[in-house]
């Protein structure tokens, strides 16, 4: 480290004599120190709360919420967004700030303490190889929050989740199903598919569940906007009166590649 410092200094200063012999000592420990607090510089603040990365983890720990980021690289742990493999997030921090780990390639895992109890918007977007996410007491979840995961093949809605934002599962490729805590009071579920609660709105199929043919439940009224989107069915059978519903959403314009709906 020193002699790298000091021939980078010789550049700057190359006269000879006492005084610029001290300059470019001065100079020489204002490098290895700036150089040492870059390689050592792996924790700090983002708002309220601390941050440490440490063997393919970030901690994120203290008290309070975590801060809203507009983009993913406002994150403080940019520098090193290639390099998490799991996140854990501390007992006392209250949520997850959108665009918090949006685009980290490599996440497979994330713990969430249970005091977390709101998961922002993108905050986990085109994290590819994400596996599993452990968030047994979060409430609400942010539009979009998992869009791209495409390393998830199943998930499961806790008890806790009173709202879901729009398309929280979008283009989850290898998702083949979304399961539902029977104890939660406003989501449930049927093979995977995700409902409201007295599955009068079908909100979700999974983009990579099995089957060419799905009927969709008699109880059904209203099916959500873009509920069939990326699918790999083939055919959709609706009894009425849900079909009507089905044709004034958004979803019914996705529908390409779905070849016969009755």
């Amino acid at each position: 480290m020193y002699y790298l410092c000091r021939n980078m200094c010789d550049k700057i200063v190359r006269k000879r004599g006492i005084y610029h012999k001290v300059v470019r000592f001065a100079l020489i420990l204002v490098m290895i120190k700036a150089i040492n607090i870059t390689v050592s510089g792996q924790s700090g603040k983002t708002g309220v709360l601390e941050w440490r990365f440490s063997d393919e983890t970030l901690y994120i720990s203290g008290n309070g919420g975590m801060q809203e980021y507009h983009y993913d690289y406002d994150t403080p742990w940019m520098a090193y967004r290639d390099s998490i493999v799991n996140v854990v997030i501390e007992e006392g921090v209250l949520s997850v700030g959108d665009h918090a780990f949006y685009g980290c390639e490599n996440l497979k895992f994330v713990t969430l303490s249970n005091t977390v109890t709101s998961i922002g918007k993108k905050s986990f977007g085109e994290c590819v190889n994400l596996v599993n996410i452990y968030a047994d007491a979060v409430t609400n979840i942010g539009d979009r929050a998992f869009s791209y995961c495409f390393g998830l093949a199943t998930v499961t809605i806790p008890k806790t989740i009173i709202q879901m934002g729009e398309d929280v599962f979008q283009k989850c490729y290898k998702l083949m199903e979304i399961n539902v805590d029977e104890a939660n009071t406003v989501y449930s579920s049927i093979d995977g598919v995700l409902f409201n609660k007295d599955k009068t709105r079908l909100i979700r199929y999974p983009e990579g569940k099995e089957g060419k043919i799905y009927l969709v439940p008699s109880s059904v009224k209203i099916i959500g906007d873009y509920a069939f989107c990326e699918c790999g069915l083939e055919k959709v059978v609706i009894s009425e009166p849900s079909i009507d519903a089905y044709r004034k959403s958004g979803g019914w314009k996705e529908l390409t590649n779905i070849k016969a709906i009755e």
